[in-house]
């Protein structure tokens, strides 16, 4: 078949899928699974381009009384967004998804690119068409999600270090420094692509493959980004430290309960490995793989060991990190290009035994991977939300002033609240907590005295008597919420 052998055919019609796929959905506002981390993604990016343009501060919508500057990660996706929007002078919800888009349309072309250099044009192709079918990636490559650049970049730092394998030259060298940077500052889990650059390269210098000075330049290459990302992060643990605001987490999070960890591995393993990371259509290339793979060839035979290396190292993050790994699938993401990779491997062994199959697999993963994730685009929201995605959060800047500090809620995730009504300051998960004393204090009063102005009930909930004491007129009462004025004289 044409499209195994040409490349150009090849990256046309998985570049016109993946865009003709997520057209219809590409302006949504952040909807669907992990809501609150496309709302806090989307706040950081709005605030950057609404406040300060310095990368070095970035700023969150539940901030108390506080600047909203905090740690987290490198906000290099955010950040883009932010610059995005001045360029073109205005700031959309859909313009996180469209820079998610971009970003995982680039890395397509490394993923496809990479394993032509290890393989040949149809793996890349088998690659490439699983790339854009993994359930997991179809969803969030058009969602605010920065795991979604670290991706992209920790590929194209695979695919720049194979070609420097191939031809040494500084360009090349400059490219694969940034890349793998790119990927650890934005997520630090990123760095491990570099665990299989690392075994190559001591191989290549103790057969006496590379010269002194390439290896000391490859190895200032890998070292650098390493130096930057732990400062990043050691800024990043400073500055939530020194504001308390902890939306993001910087730390690990691993499961102590053996009981516990055994049924995550269990879920990982039987129900989101198949049907979310893969996709049931493309298991079948998994599986003949691992059959097939005592028949491994060169050029795989040369990277059984550091890519072996990598899948230790990978399996140890992954149980470092256990916790996330219960409920989070892009956590996952940093060994998704060795998966997808074998797994393109098995489909094309397969495809040249009969080529029936071919065609068969061609079509079930994109249905696949549809009809797995597309009612996340399409459903109602949650009830606690439904109202949000009436409101223009425009709207809200005619009744709230810009620097107005806000309480908000019902709301656990602590941002999409304050996202959709364009608003900051404080949240609460119900009213109990709002007359609750700790210190001997109704926090109601607290958050007042620290400089509330506006008080925003969703849901359409009725306000607690005891809240409603503390509040003037409503000033807004539309799709179940409403905005009260917070009466500035009230006393304990």
């Amino acid at each position: 078949m044409q499209i195994l052998r040409s490349k150009r055919q090849a990256l046309f019609w998985v570049y016109l899928m993946y865009t003709i796929s997520h057209l219809a959905f590409i302006t949504l506002p952040p909807k669907g699974t992990h809501l609150w981390r496309q709302c806090n993604t989307s706040a950081v990016s709005r605030n950057f381009y609404e406040e300060d343009m310095n990368i070095l501060k970035p700023r969150v919508d539940r901030r108390r009384n506080t600047t909203g500057i905090t740690g987290m990660q490198f906000p290099s996706f955010e950040y883009t967004v932010a610059f995005f929007s001045k360029l073109v002078g205005q700031h959309q919800h859909w313009f996180n998804r469209l820079v998610a888009f971009l970003f995982f349309g680039m890395g397509i072309w490394y993923f496809y690119h990479w394993v032509r250099l290890l393989a040949n044009d149809a793996t890349a192709f088998w690659a490439s068409w699983g790339f854009i079918w993994s359930p997991s990636l179809y969803y969030h490559s058009i969602s605010a999600l920065p795991d979604i650049l670290a991706l992209t970049a920790s590929v194209a730092a695979l695919y720049y270090f194979y070609s420097l394998i191939q031809q040494f030259n500084r360009t090349t060298l400059i490219a694969l420094c940034f890349f793998i940077a790119l990927a650890g500052l934005t997520k630090i889990q990123y760095l491990l692509v570099g665990t299989p650059m690392l075994v190559i390269t001591i191989s290549k210098v103790l057969k006496g493959d590379w010269k002194p000075r390439e290896t000391l330049s490859i190895m200032l290459a890998g070292a650098l980004p390493i130096a930057l990302t732990l400062w990043w992060y050691t800024y990043a643990l400073k500055l939530r430290a020194n504001s308390g605001l902890e939306d993001f987490g910087l730390e690990v999070r691993y499961v102590t309960d053996f009981k516990e960890a055994l049924i995550i591995l269990k879920e990982n393993l039987l129900e989101i490995f198949p049907e979310l990371v893969v996709g049931y259509a493309a298991l079948i290339g998994f599986i003949y793989f691992v059959l097939t793979s005592k028949s491994i060839r060169r050029p795989f035979k040369e990277t059984i060991l550091p890519y072996s290396v990598w899948l230790i190292l990978m399996l140890v993050y992954h149980l470092l990190e256990l916790q996330q790994m219960k409920d989070h699938v892009y956590y996952m993401y940093p060994y998704f290009p060795l998966v997808l990779l074998v797994t393109a491997i098995g489909l094309d062994r397969l495809a040249k035994r009969k080529s029936t199959w071919l065609y068969v697999f061609i079509l079930l993963m994109p249905i696949a991977a549809f009809f797995r994730v597309f009612h996340h685009w399409t459903n109602t929201p949650p009830e606690q939300y439904a109202g949000l995605y009436e409101i223009d959060n425009y709207e809200f800047r005619s009744i709230i002033p810009p620097n107005a500090l806000t309480i908000v809620g019902p709301d656990q995730s602590g941002c999409v609240y304050h996202y959709f009504t364009h608003s900051k300051g404080f949240t609460f998960e119900d009213q109990n907590q709002l007359i609750a004393c700790p210190d001997e204090r109704l926090r109601l009063k607290t958050y007042i005295d620290e400089g509330a102005e506006y008080f925003i009930l969703g849901n359409d909930e009725e306000v607690f008597p005891e809240v409603r004491v503390f509040l003037d007129e409503v000033v807004f009462d539309e799709h179940g919420i409403r905005v009260y004025k917070i009466k500035t004289n009230k006393t304990d």
